[in-house]
């Protein structure tokens, strides 16, 4: 029973005019803390035509999993080719893991591979080993990755895995971002173009 059917809500728009966010609250839920999940929710309108949409989140907070995000990591800043930083907040100190996809990767990528490693594109120093968690109440913690060597102007999607240091802990939703590129690359680009015309 940890789920909903046919839940009706309106929505609304915030003081800013944009669309608010709608909470689904789920309870008696009885998930293994070491099993990646993923929730599917299915939207349409009120014309119950059945041509809605359907999407999926991971699980954020796994049940007694040995670490957990308050905050999911988000992009600080500006998303270069070599170098950016996300932030997040977790429960506990601990440590965290990195890895780098493609967006059509997302769904074949579990906790054990982002701790491995072994599946995060980008240079071999950017997402490749573990970072220390030191927890401050209400400080968002940072990490800066570096030498990533990712393409230009590409979506990407990065994941983050936390736990005291084994594999009991927890994979972030995914964060996509699109890299801009180092003004080095831009310039060479466009000197490349000048000359070729």
């Amino acid at each position: 029973n940890c789920s909903f059917d046919a839940v009706d809500f309106t929505v609304e728009l915030n003081p800013f005019g944009a669309q608010a966010a709608t909470w689904l609250n789920f309870t008696n839920c009885t998930f293994d803390p070491r099993t990646d999940y993923l929730i599917g929710i299915y939207v349409e309108d009120s014309g119950d035509n059945n041509d809605g949409a359907l999407a999926s989140i991971r699980v954020l907070k796994l049940a007694d999993a040995s670490n957990y995000f308050l905050i999911s990591p988000r992009l600080l800043g500006t998303a270069y080719a070599d170098n950016f930083t996300m932030e997040y907040r977790t429960a506990n100190a601990g440590f965290a893991w990195c890895a780098i996809v493609l967006p059509e990767m997302l769904e074949s990528v579990p906790g054990a591979s982002v701790m491995s490693g072994n599946v995060s594109l980008g240079g071999p120093n950017c997402c490749q080993s573990s970072t220390p968690i030191t927890t401050l109440a209400n400080v968002l913690q940072q990490w800066t990755l570096t030498n990533c060597a990712l393409s230009m102007d590409t979506e990407y999607v990065f994941l983050m895995y936390t736990s005291s240091g084994g594999l009991d802990g927890t994979l972030s939703s995914g964060y996509t971002f699109k890299t801009f590129g180092t003004l080095g690359h831009i310039r060479v680009t466009w000197l490349q173009k000048e000359t070729d015309a």
